[in-house]
C-alpha cells in the first residue's frame, strides 16, 4: 500500500515536499489499531463501535496536528513584549511572572466563570432539541473548536462547497439562539 506524505520543505519558504512510502498491511496494522483505540478513548465509546480509518487519513491528521502546533509555537514566541519563550524560561529554572489579582478581580472572575458554566448548560439543553445534522455541526464548531476547513476536511467537502452550506450553520445558530433566549426568559 502506498502512503503519500506531503509536508513543508525543511528550508521553510513556500515549497512542499512529497514523499511516498510503500508499506505492507502488517506494517500498517499497529497504527490503524492504535488510532481506533485512541479515538474510542477520546469519544468515550467502545472500540467495536468505531470503524477503522484509512492509513492515509490517519497520517494526514497527525501531520496537520503537528503542523498546527509548530506554527502556533512560532507565533506565540513573537508576541509583542515577549522576550523569552516558555522553553527558555523553563530551561534556566526561572519561574514565569505571575500577576496577582485583587479580591475584587477574583470575585469578578468567579462570577464570570459561573455565567460561562450556565451558558454552556443552556447551550447543551438547546442542542438536545436540534436534529442530528445540525447538532453535529454545532458540536464541531462550538465544542471541538474546529475551523471551517477542519470541518470541510472531516466531511470530505471542498472549502467552496462548504461555504455554500454556510447558510445551514447560520440557520442553526439562529435557532440555537432562539432556544437559549426562550430558556433564559422562562427562568
Amino acid at each position: 500500500m502506498k502512503l503519500v506524505f506531503k509536508h513543508e520543505a525543511p528550508i521553510a519558504g513556500n515549497a512542499s515536499v512529497t514523499e511516498t512510502y510503500e508499506l505492507t498491511q502488517e506494517e500498517l496494522l499497529p497504527m490503524i489499531r492504535r488510532d481506533r483505540a485512541l479515538r474510542a478513548a477520546a469519544e468515550h465509546r467502545d472500540e467495536e463501535e468505531l470503524e477503522f480509518r484509512a492509513p492515509q487519513c490517519i497520517l494526514q491528521e497527525l501531520w496537520n496536528a503537528e503542523e498546527r502546533v509548530a506554527h502556533s509555537w512560532h507565533r506565540s514566541d513573537r508576541v509583542g513584549g515577549s522576550a523569552w519563550s516558555y522553553e527558555e524560561i523553563a530551561g534556566i529554572n526561572r519561574e514565569p511572572q505571575e500577576h496577582s489579582l485583587s479580591p475584587e478581580e477574583l470575585l469578578i472572575e468567579y462570577e464570570t466563570a459561573q455565567e460561562r458554566e450556565q451558558a454552556v448548560r443552556r447551550v447543551l439543553e438547546a442542542l438536545r432539541t436540534l436534529p442530528d445534522g445540525q447538532r453535529k455541526a454545532v458540536e464541531n464548531v462550538y465544542f471541538r473548536n474546529l475551523s471551517q476547513s477542519d470541518v470541510a476536511r472531516k466531511w470530505d467537502f471542498t472549502c467552496s462547497r462548504f461555504q455554500t452550506n454556510q447558510c445551514c450553520y447560520q440557520e442553526t445558530a439562529a435557532s440555537l439562539r432562539r432556544i437559549c433566549e426562550s430558556t433564559i426568559a422562562s427562568r
